[in-house]
């Protein structure tokens, strides 16, 4: 059980420091955390007990004239402080996940994503799903403490007609990265950065998703580092023109190491790991990059 004065103690330290254009909707958001914190996965009605507070309550969640950087900003400030706290490197993780509602009607929230299923021979039928995307970037430890959210983006997507054959017309690499929804990376990048302080020992961590040029560009640009899983085969600057798999493929070993998992069928396997990594210089792809990016020196592992 957690006390009442330690649920306090914590709201108060978390985001007490939040800061709201209007000071009575910091007040109001305050005492409607400390409410809803006393009796999570309860609803609204039921942690706010009287009709006055219920009736608060949803006028804050309704108010048009709220943003969620003010009521996070108490948070990413709880963050900057923790990570203050911290001797060493900051991972800051990077991920878009989705929040779906169970709504039929799109319009109010927007959708989060769009399956095109083949309705009959003749065409393609769109189903848009309810809900929003969301973009966090979570400050952790090497050791995989987390210290907070230190940025957050939520959208949702909503020009979807005939998405499959627009999408088809488009050449990517001649759209800049400013009008492609993948400019939130580098955006909460920036963000991060100038909230946390101290760019040289932030370490941008990334999957997939996160393999973007200019993601890597505007890490160096600001001095910070960044740890992103391949998915595009680049070109590098060596003598020959060559990508980043054909050089990986000829690298020496560096070490290895042992590993035991379970195979499909449940038994016992025993493998190596060898590694490789190598320093260079990786190009930008053709388009508008080729010209207005430098190359970029990583590691390669």
């Amino acid at each position: 059980m957690v006390s009442y004065a330690c649920m306090t103690s914590w709201v108060d330290n978390e985001i007490g420091e939040s800061k709201f254009r209007d000071g009575r909707l910091g007040k109001r958001f305050l005492k409607l955390v400390k409410n809803l914190s006393e009796r999570i996965g309860d609803s609204v009605p039921v942690a706010c007990q009287d009709w006055a507070s219920i009736k608060a309550a949803y006028r804050f969640f309704s108010n048009p004239n709220l943003s969620e950087s003010e009521i996070l900003s108490g948070h990413f400030n709880a963050t900057k402080m923790r990570c203050e706290e911290i001797d060493g490197p900051i991972l800051v993780l990077h991920d878009t996940t989705e929040i779906p509602y169970n709504r039929n009607n799109v319009a109010a929230i927007g959708a989060h994503r769009v399956y095109e299923n083949k309705q009959n021979r003749y065409g393609w039928k769109e189903n848009h799903k309810c809900g929003i995307v969301m973009h966090p970037r979570l400050a952790i430890t090497p050791e995989g403490l987390p210290l907070g959210l230190a940025n957050n983006i939520f959208w949702s997507r909503k020009k979807f007609k005939n998405s499959r054959e627009v999408h088809r017309k488009k050449n990517t690499t001649r759209i800049p990265i400013t009008d492609k929804e993948s400019y939130r990376w580098i955006l909460g990048l920036e963000a991060s950065n100038r909230l946390l302080g101290d760019p040289k020992r932030i370490v941008h961590v990334a999957d997939r998703e996160g393999d973007i040029y200019e993601f890597f560009q505007a890490a160096v640009s600001q001095n910070s580092h960044f740890l992103v899983r391949s998915k595009t085969n680049r070109r590098t600057y060596s003598e020959e023109i060559q990508k980043v798999h054909d050089l990986m493929e000829s690298a020496d070993v560096k070490g290895s190491y042992e590993i035991k998992y379970r195979d499909k069928n449940g038994e016992d396997v025993d493998a190596t790991f060898e590694i490789k990594f190598e320093r260079m210089a990786i190009r930008p792809s053709t388009g508008l990059k080729r010209n207005s990016f430098p190359g970029t020196e990583v590691t390669v592992i």
